[in-house]
């Protein structure tokens, strides 16, 4: 799946989430890609973390389920 800017996510939490840019760490050697996002509700907080990490599966309740699931492409 490709990630993109405007794209809403939710977190297995249950928040909801907007990327606002992908961008690249210049204070790693191997250029790690991250997503930048946004929260949509309440303080507006930014976040950002690696695309492996921003798409990678979790363990709740004795289940395998995604971090983060496309629920908008806007």
């Amino acid at each position: 799946m490709e990630l993109k800017a405007g794209q809403i996510w939710k977190h297995y939490k249950g928040g909801i989430y907007r990327i606002i840019a992908l961008a690249s760490n210049s204070e790693s050697d191997d250029f790690i890609d991250m997503v930048v996002y946004q929260k949509t509700t309440d303080d507006h907080k930014t976040w950002v973390q690696s695309v492996s990490r921003f798409m990678e599966t979790v363990h709740v309740d004795g289940k395998t389920v995604p971090r983060f699931e496309l629920i908008s492409e806007n």
